[in-house]
């Protein structure tokens, strides 16, 4: 996600499906200004070196018989220019066979 400008990041909630859950998303934050005399320079996403802040895991959702979601809220302080998500492969149910 790319924000307008550098933004002060607090929180960030996740709502999962029901059925479709990731295992595991990963976050990464860019902050242009911590670069110093490249923050005016545009750089291809390629090149952008991301910081991670961590990871939160979600559950499987079989206590419910997927029938509930799953909200996750995560404190994050952070400024931010670009958030990245990596979202890792789904857990697997009779709901969801081919990931």
């Amino acid at each position: 996600m790319q924000f307008p400008s550098v933004v002060q990041l607090n929180q960030l909630q996740f709502l999962s499906h029901q059925s479709k859950i990731p295992s595991k998303i990963e976050l990464f934050t860019f902050n242009p200004n911590a670069l110093g005399s490249q923050a005016s320079a545009k750089l291809p996403l390629n090149e952008i070196q991301f910081t991670k802040l961590g990871y939160l895991t979600l559950n499987t959702n079989d206590r419910s018989g997927f029938q509930a979601r799953e909200l996750k809220s995560v404190t994050v302080n952070a400024q931010a220019a670009l958030l990245k998500l990596n979202f890792h492969k789904c857990h697997l149910n009779n709901f969801n066979h081919f990931n």
